[in-house]
């Protein structure tokens, strides 16, 4: 079979769709496949619509809401609802039913399983000789998207690593060769999947080799999969986007065979949901499938929250939104940093590293500056400090260095290797005494701005502090007359509530840079309030509502106040929240204004 990919065979697919007499469509998240077959179901021809494009200029362009009443139209997958819509009429299938179907066309007279690993879950059938369930063997994620392929194009966004290179930085992992080598890798805890970005990301900052680091990842989401297969199946099919890597075949085909698996394959074109729709149509026949009675479906009408730059003019009419400038200095005298004596104080986080520079008490700042950490931590702190050199900087006098991060661990030994006698003069903290420290000065600072502004009942005994992360979140109260973090709660179960899914959602969209993103949210007209529960359940009404014809900056603008809803459903009920109490809001992502004045 042959996969059209993309819109740029329009004409000969049209004229296909007039000869068809049955359309079998996959609407999933990432892409829409349509199989055109003939009443013998011969294929005729098939197409795929990359999950960003319009999917209802593409009805329009192919006529699929202009066929004869005589083509019959089954649909399954994510967005079977959406595509239904569009089109106009069609049959709905459910996906796990499509993918038992196919099971069922495979049959060799033994038990059979199918592994589906695509990028909004995953969906695991096991039948006997028969084409009956085994055991019940039928399970799909249904409320937590671990083991999801969105979860692993996330750890490769961090890296900056393009999914045709997995393989490639894997060699050493492949083939029955590396077997030993693979079943070497360790795997981690079955928990939210996108924590598998953090665990990556902290892996890589902790010096361990990014190969390494990246095999542990690709064989825990798989396994998350593979181990939920009952044993006792002597063929097991893999199939869904994640397998096209040689590397999560192997990690699948060691854990199969270990459990008694003779024989595992690959749906190499990903044809496996069609297959499942065509066989099933030829076995149930057109017209015979349940349906919904629409009568009684409750009308699903998107809760309308207002456009975010109202939000802000409002908060700030009334005090209650300041953005506090950049103090980072525009320039400074090379002179005066080399013969100064010196404080550093270094973050180096998941996905960004950032310097400052003052004098000895802490009190004049010399230089601010940050950059990506997507790469080797070492290295990133190389390039900060080759920017202060070409700033023409040869020498610092330093007296203390303070470290905070997820990588600071790393780069206090590094350090300590490299320039010894600063060995006694590195300090190290953790992020949240870090930030609680940092954020004091601020919130007083801030306190007293308000009350010169007039208003009264201001707490000044108590501040908050919320950071969102890439991968994390924290919220904390900080006792302002004793200067001390008082009370502190992180996500560690879910991470729904944090800012990295922004830098999906961009990816997503095809947008040049997460700054971009940001703007097209601020600017939009309005929001709605979508699911939250579940990062990758949220990338998924963030599809559905692009292919009901939602602009981009509608979508962006409700991610964001998805993000924080998870955030205050899941988190913020951990702690005693003061009343009337000023609230800091740090982390990369609050640079920008959606996601603040989400939280606002």
């Amino acid at each position: 079979m042959t996969d059209n990919k993309g819109l740029a065979i329009e004409g000969p697919f049209i004229a296909t769709l007039q000869r068809a007499d049955n359309l079998y469509i996959d609407a999933g998240v990432s892409r829409i496949r349509i199989l055109a077959c003939d009443q013998a179901g011969m294929e005729l021809g098939r197409l795929a619509i990359p999950g960003n494009e319009d999917f209802a200029a593409a009805v329009s362009t192919l006529g699929l809401d202009r066929l004869p009443q005589s083509t019959g139209i089954f649909i399954t997958g994510k967005l079977q609802e959406t595509v239904r819509n569009h089109i106009g009429r069609g049959e709905l299938i459910l996906p796990a039913a499509a993918l038992w179907s196919a099971a069922r066309s495979l049959l060799e007279g033994k038990p059979l399983g199918i592994i589906e690993l695509s990028a909004s879950g995953y969906v695991i059938i096991g039948i006997d000789g028969s084409g009956d369930l085994r055991d019940d063997m039928l399970s799909v994620n249904p409320r937590c998207g671990a083991g999801s392929g969105i979860n692993l194009d996330r750890v490769l966004q961090k890296l900056a690593i393009e999914r045709t290179a997995v393989d490639t930085i894997l060699a050493g992992y492949l083939g029955e060769e590396n077997r030993g080598r693979r079943e070497g890798v360790n795997i981690r805890a079955d928990r939210c999947g996108v924590f598998a970005s953090s665990a990556t990301i902290s892996d890589k900052n902790q010096g361990i080799p990014l190969d390494f680091a990246l095999a542990v990842t690709l064989k825990s989401e798989v396994l998350k999969a593979c181990k939920k297969l009952h044993r006792g199946f002597d063929t097991v099919w893999l199939s869904g986007g994640i397998f096209n890597w040689r590397y999560a075949r192997d990690c699948a085909k060691d854990y199969l065979e270990s459990v008694g698996t003779a024989d595992v394959r690959h749906d190499s074109d990903g044809s496996f949901p069609l297959r499942g729709l065509r066989h099933l149509q030829q076995v149930i026949g057109s017209g015979n499938f349940a349906q919904p009675d629409r009568r009684v479906l409750p009308a699903q009408k998107l809760v309308e929250y207002p456009a975010l730059r109202d939000v802000r003019a409002d908060l700030e009419a009334q005090n209650l939104y300041r953005r506090i400038p950049n103090d980072a200095p525009s320039s400074f005298d090379p002179q005066q940093l080399r013969s100064a004596p010196l404080m550093l104080g270094l973050d180096v986080g998941s996905t960004m590293a950032k310097l400052i520079i003052s004098d000895a008490k802490g009190e004049t700042l010399f230089y601010k500056g940050a950059c990506s950490n997507a790469g080797d931590t070492i290295e990133t702190i190389q390039k900060i400090f080759a920017d202060i050199r070409s700033k023409g900087v040869d020498m610092l006098r330093i007296l203390q260095i303070g470290l905070t991060g997820s990588a600071r661990y790393q780069v206090q030994k590094a350090l300590a290797s490299i320039y010894p006698q600063l060995a006694d003069r590195v300090s190290v903290l953790v992020e949240n005494y870090a930030h609680a420290h940092g954020s004091i000065d601020y919130a007083r600072e801030h306190i007293e701005r308000l009350k010169s502004a007039g208003i009264e009942g201001v707490n000044e005994e108590f501040c908050l502090l919320v950071d969102i992360g890439g991968e994390d979140t924290k919220i904390s109260s900080i006792a302002l007359k004793q200067a001390e973090l008082f009370d502190n709660a992180m996500n560690v179960k879910c991470s729904a509530g944090t800012g990295s899914l922004m830098d999906t959602l961009t990816a997503m969209f095809c947008l040049e840079n997460i700054d971009k993103a940001c703007e097209l949210a601020y600017n939009a007209d309005r929001s709605y309030a979508i699911n939250a529960t579940c990062a990758v359940f949220l990338m998924e009404n963030a599809r559905k509502l692009q292919a009901e014809g939602y602009g981009r900056d509608e979508i962006l603008a409700s991610a964001n106040r998805a993000i924080v809803e998870n955030m205050a459903r899941t988190l913020w009920n951990q702690i005693e929240l003061p009343g009337r109490t000023v609230a800091l809001l740090h982390g990369q992502t609050m640079l920008s204004d959606p996601l603040p004045l989400a939280v606002a």
